[in-house]
């Protein structure tokens, strides 16, 4: 399979993953919307001026949701189109030099971490035997026996 069409099966993996939790989220958002439009409406005392708040409330609501939804498909649609015309990707394996560069640099960064990390955590031993000295196990041994 040549990189253009890997990328292009993240690509819509990630907009399809996206779509389905959208779509969760909105069928929640919605039916919280009926559950605090019925209790409004059905709370006594409450006057024809709060249904309306609410159903003012819910459509600004929605309307910011709607733009948000499609900011996301624009942006897919210009990262689609943007791999639709790269020339980068037609080139069979330039991934895997990349990958591999990739990877010796992460690799360099987690073993300089993982030093600085050990030369820490040595500092605070020290650092914590010298405020609670501990004691020799032989001389321990040693008094015990005499």
């Amino acid at each position: 399979m040549k990189n253009k069409e890997i990328v292009k099966q993240l690509i819509e993996l990630q907009k399809e993953s996206f779509d389905k939790c959208f779509l969760a989220t909105a069928t929640i958002q919605d039916e919280a919307e009926k559950l605090l439009i019925s209790f409004v409406r059905d709370m006594p005392g409450m006057n024809n001026g709060g249904g309306e708040v609410v159903d003012k409330w819910t459509d600004v609501f929605k309307k910011n949701r709607d733009n948000i939804k499609k900011a996301i498909d624009d942006g897919y649609n210009k990262l689609d189109t943007f791999f639709n015309d790269i020339v980068l990707l037609n080139q069979n394996y330039w991934m895997l030099h990349d990958v591999k560069k990739t990877s010796e640099e992460l690799a360099a960064i987690y073993k300089k971490n993982c030093d600085k990390f050990k030369k820490q955590f040595d500092e605070n031993i020290r650092f914590m035997e010298s405020i609670f000295p501990v004691a020799d196990k032989s001389k321990t041994s040693t008094n015990q026996r005499t």
